[in-house]
Order: C-alpha cells, then sequence, then structure tokens
C-alpha cells in the first residue's frame, strides 16, 4: 500500500464551493473544516445517484455549513446532475464564490472543469487514475499527458 501521493486540496479564497459525488465528498470534509479554521466562507453541494448514497450531509451540517443536494434519480434534493445544484449556488450565492474544489467521478470533474472556465472560477479538481509506480515514471495514470501521481490528484486551473 502506498500514499498519500502528489498535490492535496489548499484553501484559496474567502468563499469556497466544495462539490462531491459519491465517495469524493469524504476528503472535501476535511477542506470544509480547514477552510473553516482559516476564516473562509463554505459552501457545499452534494451530488448521488439516490438518496441512500448521499454521504456526509450531517457532517457537513455539523460544521453549520450550507448543503446543497442532488440525485440522479430525484429521490432526494434537486432532481438531476451536481452540475445543476452548482450553478444555482454560483447564481444565487450571497456572497461571491471564489473558489471551486471538488472530487467525485471523471465526467463530474470534467463537467465542473467546463462549468468552472465559463464563470472564470479557479477550480482544484481531484482525479483519480490507476498508478503502478507512484512517481510519474511509467505514465499509467497519465491523464491528458498530466501525472496524476506526481502533478495531482488535485489538478488547478
Amino acid at each position: 500500500m502506498r500514499g498519500p501521493l502528489g498535490q492535496g486540496f489548499t484553501v484559496r479564497g474567502r468563499h469556497l464551493l466544495l462539490v462531491g459525488g459519491g465517495y469524493g465528498v469524504a476528503p472535501l470534509h476535511f477542506l470544509a473544516r480547514a477552510a473553516l479554521a482559516a476564516g473562509a466562507q463554505v459552501s457545499v453541494v452534494i451530488g448521488a445517484r439516490t438518496a441512500a448514497d448521499l454521504l456526509f450531509m450531517d457532517r457537513f451540517a455539523a460544521l453549520g455549513v450550507p448543503v446543497i443536494t442532488t440525485t440522479d434519480d430525484g429521490s432526494a434534493g434537486r432532481p438531476g446532475l451536481v452540475t445543476a445544484g452548482v450553478e444555482h449556488l454560483l447564481a444565487t450565492a450571497t456572497t461571491p464564490i471564489d473558489q471551486l474544489a471538488a472530487c467525485g467521478p471523471g465526467p463530474m470533474l470534467t463537467a465542473l472543469e467546463r462549468l468552472a472556465a465559463v464563470h472564470h472560477l479557479p477550480a482544484q479538481l481531484s482525479w483519480e487514475n490507476r498508478m503502478r509506480c507512484g512517481m510519474g515514471i511509467c505514465g499509467t495514470c497519465a491523464k491528458d499527458g498530466w501525472l496524476v501521481c506526481s502533478e495531482g490528484p488535485v489538478r488547478r486551473t
């Protein structure tokens, strides 16, 4: 067992929007605690396939962090993809959001990367990929020429 490898999230900005999909929510709880300790405001959007798959809502609530939930099947929160919840929050936030951080499935991260670019919002996206050597030599973990093991897993845009 090896890890953790590469670079993690950092607290940047005064109002962070944390977006988690499925099990990707777990590392964002740690980031939320660090951001709050640094005096930043935190908003969270959690997406999952069904209500039963939503994770960590109680932990974020215990931090006093507002949470928007989305489910693919509409069984809890806003129906649809997590990006719809992000769009809603970006449109209704009372203070400007100046950093997005996300962890979850690849298609979700790709959509969030595009959304962040449209809104000119700096983003930190935690990518997952198979890793062999963990040192950037074998290239197994490459994503678009970027090595997840040594340059990531958090990619800053």
